[in-house]
């Protein structure tokens, strides 16, 4: 539990240096408002979808807990709560209809953010999160995760994730 908590501390850090952007990003940003926080939202709601339909069905536990921690994250002050859980029941939904399909597709999304360590390490942070939902994480959802860890070229332990997190700073 140490672990998450800290792992929380250092991922509100690195949200708020993504959000941080030079002159150019901030007149970009007003004729194309959130695009930046509207596309980590995208890439951690993947996550979570993966995450929770590697548990079988969507359920009101996964949701309850996004909407208890997605304020504990920086981006969430600039992005409606209400917008997250809707964007997460939609890729959870895609999963469910197109199965394995659905699945890859959200995964190639994923693989294509390995280039950017602190987006991945957001990313990687709520998939463990996600984890802690139903406090018992089963086998399937330690497959998911470490997929997930592959794709963004990040490790899967939350402890080698938190040493990555601290050296990146």
């Amino acid at each position: 539990m140490a672990h998450r908590t800290q792992l929380t501390l250092h991922l509100r850090e690195h949200a708020e240096v993504l959000l941080a952007k030079p002159l150019l990003h901030k007149i970009a940003h007003l004729v194309k408002p959130l695009s930046m926080e509207q596309d980590m939202l995208t890439e951690m709601m993947y996550a979570c979808a993966l995450m929770a339909s590697s548990r079988g069905k969507i359920d009101e536990v996964e949701k309850d807990f996004l909407r208890r921690n997605l304020g504990s994250i920086e981006l969430f002050r600039h992005v409606e709560i209400d917008q997250s859980l809707a964007l997460f029941e939609d890729y959870a939904s895609q999963l469910s209809s197109d199965g394995s399909a659905g699945r890859h597709e959200l995964m190639l999304k994923l693989e294509a953010i390995s280039s950017e360590p602190r987006l991945c390490q957001l990313v990687m942070g709520i998939a463990h999160g996600m984890t802690s939902a139903h406090e018992e994480v089963l086998p399937a959802e330690q497959t998911q995760l470490e997929e997930i860890a592959a794709a963004l070229r990040m490790p899967a332990d939350i402890e080698k994730l938190v040493v990555e997190v601290k050296q990146s700073k």
